[in-house]
């Protein structure tokens, strides 16, 4: 095998890697191989216990396709607590960051409508119109906060499992093709945004 050295090595951030893996390689659906590339606790490759038949397990049964980076990447991703590890799949097959800021409609009063669109009106004794029948839409300011709030959670637990991931991977450094030069995506990017 044919070892590149460091500095032909492309620089890629923790974050595009993950894209590069999951989304363009679709690493995910090549399990097998993931755990060939899984370092042992002796440093041998593959897990105690665990035989590897071989490349096998693309979609179209046709034998491995990804990268032996993306396994690579993906048996640091396997590490992950379950929820984490699949915030990181699911982000990184899409190729976005977890909504951190989500689009929530502010509270509002409007009036209430008839079928025809007609405002629906209210009448006094006397037949004169004195108001109309009121409904609320959007989201009231309290429950926006706490929606926000949840969506910055998240982001904050997807944040720290790509700094697992990275620091793992970095640490490691058994990349070809690659060498992660930062997590590519801000920790907190709410505290910069407005």
């Amino acid at each position: 095998m044919l070892v590149r050295a460091e500095s032909a090595k492309t620089p890629i951030t923790m974050w595009a890697l993950l894209i590069w893996a999951y989304k363009r390689q679709m690493v995910r659906y090549e399990v097998d191989r993931a755990l060939a590339l899984e370092p042992a606790a002796d440093g041998s490759r593959g897990l105690p216990g665990v035989a590897f038949w071989g490349e096998r397990g693309c979609i179209n049964g046709a034998g491995t396709t990804a990268h032996p980076d993306a396994h690579r990447v993906h048996a640091h991703v396997l590490r992950l607590p379950p929820a984490r590890r699949d915030l990181v799949i699911k982000t990184a097959e899409q190729g976005l960051p977890p909504e951190w800021d989500p689009s929530i409609p502010p509270l509002r009063v409007i009036p209430m409508r008839k079928a025809g669109g007609a405002i629906k009106r209210i009448w006094n004794r006397s037949g004169n119109d004195v108001g109309c029948w009121i409904t609320f839409e959007g989201v009231a300011e309290d429950e926006a906060r706490m929606i926000r709030g949840a969506a910055r959670d998240i982001y904050t637990c997807w944040w720290w499992a790509l700094f697992a991931s990275y620091r793992d991977a970095w640490i490691e450094d058994r990349l070809e093709r690659w060498k992660i030069s930062g997590i590519g995506v801000e920790r907190e990017p709410w505290l910069h945004a407005y």
